[in-house]
């Protein structure tokens, strides 16, 4: 991205244990001295406070999980973005009084992230398959230059070409994390059609 300032950004995904969640805040805590926007994002799988679990008893650790988290937070000067949504992002999926929703996913960024940039959305969407919901982050930066963003077109639709190349990528199943699967065929089949599909638009 051409005369923008270069980000970090730390994709997490948290285990429930204890242990491991110290790891990786030991782990964070390397990248929290570089001195670049950074942008945390993903499953904390814990609370910061009370109000952000609804139903449910307190699981065990919880309150040791949370001072880590917070600690975490202050000892680098991070903060939480404005955002647009509900306020809990996971649901156990269970009826009446049974159900309990919590907010374990979240975005954390520092002040270098601000300063980069002109405006920012942040969106909590409404959850579909998963038991938690999307994040959504939408961002203006202070720089007009830079990639010009993927756009479909509808001609395309009518190309046998196109048609095939669709297919062909989203044909293979693998087993593992299915977003990051998905994601990844999304950008395999951005960069193939660009390729193949315009090709056969010039010729």
């Amino acid at each position: 991205m051409e005369n923008l300032t270069p980000w970090l950004v730390s994709i997490v995904y948290n285990s429930q244990l204890l242990a491991e969640q110290r790891k990786v805040w030991k782990e964070l805590s390397r990248v929290a001295e570089v001195d670049k926007p950074w942008l945390i994002v993903g499953d904390f799988n814990t609370i910061r406070e009370i109000s952000e679990k609804q139903g449910g008893n307190m699981a065990r650790g919880t309150c040791t999980k949370s001072e880590l988290f917070n600690s975490f937070i202050m000892n680098y000067n991070l903060s939480e973005p404005k955002f647009i949504g509900s306020p809990f992002t996971w649901c156990n999926n269970q009826r009446g009084g049974a159900r309990i929703w919590a907010r374990l996913d979240r975005v954390i960024v520092n002040g270098n992230w601000y300063d980069s940039l002109a405006s920012y959305n942040i969106k909590h969407l409404a959850k579909c398959q998963s038991d938690h919901c999307p994040i959504l982050i939408h961002c203006g930066f202070n720089k007009n230059k830079g990639k010009r963003p993927f756009r479909f077109a509808n001609t395309w639709t009518q190309s046998e070409t196109c048609q095939s190349i669709v297919q062909e990528i989203w044909r293979p199943k693998t087993g593992g994390n299915p977003i990051h699967h998905l994601n990844h065929k999304f950008c395999t089949l951005q960069k193939t059609l660009i390729k193949n599909c315009k090709k056969t638009e010039s010729g």
